[in-house]
Parts: C-alpha cells; structure tokens; sequence
C-alpha cells in the first residue's frame, strides 16, 4: 500500500479529464432535429388533408347554391311567364267580349233589315 497524502490524491483527480457526455449527444441532436421534422411534415400532411376535406365540402355547398340559384331564376321567369300569360288570356278574354258584342250587334242589324227589307214588298 502506497501512502499518498491526501492532497497528492486531490491533484491527481484535477488532472483527470471530466466527460459530461458522451460522444452520441452529437447524434442526439440530430435525431431530435429529424423527429421536429417529422412531427412538422405530419402535422403539414394532416392540416393538407384536413382542409382538402373541408374544401371538398365547401365546394359541394357551393355547388348546390348555385344550383339553387339557377332554380330560383327559372321560378322567377316561370312566374313572369306566367303573369305575362295571365295577362295575354285577359286581354283576349276582353277582345273576344267585345267580338260577341259586335256580332250580337251585326246580328241586330241584319234581323233589323231583313225585317225592314221583308216589310217595304
């Protein structure tokens, strides 16, 4: 057995190198840096397809207002079609009214002469 004094065993110790780490911390940081990477690209991916859903959605909505836009336009043109219509058969309805009325009153006329023309012979 070696007797040191103890502050021959103090200086030995100082001249020792201290590893606080290892040599894999190194690659530690580069896997931790790949799986911030990973997680970004997942979560990029999941946002993608999260919003081409609702895109599709929006999409199929939009498609169906302007479905319901173009029905609504021809509702509107079949009742002005229809007013216009309703118009035309009331002026007709009139004219015929007064066409009957006229040959009610040609009709007169001749009954008047031939009864006139019938009573001079």
């Amino acid at each position: 057995m070696s007797i040191r004094p103890w502050r021959a065993a103090s200086a030995d110790l100082a001249r020792i190198k201290l590893v606080l780490s290892q040599g894999r911390a190194g690659r530690g940081w580069i896997v931790w840096c790949g799986l911030v990477i990973v997680a970004l690209l997942a979560g990029a991916a999941g946002t993608d397809l999260y919003w081409r859903q609702r895109l599709g959605t929006l999409q199929q909505q939009a498609a169906a207002v302007k479905d319901q836009q173009l029905l609504m336009q021809g509702l509107e043109q079949s009742r002005l079609q229809m007013r216009v219509s309703d118009a035309r058969s009331q002026e007709l309805e009139r004219q015929i009214g007064t066409l009957n009325r006229q040959l009610r009153e040609c009709q007169e006329e001749v009954t008047f002469f031939r009864k006139t023309g019938s009573g001079k012979r």
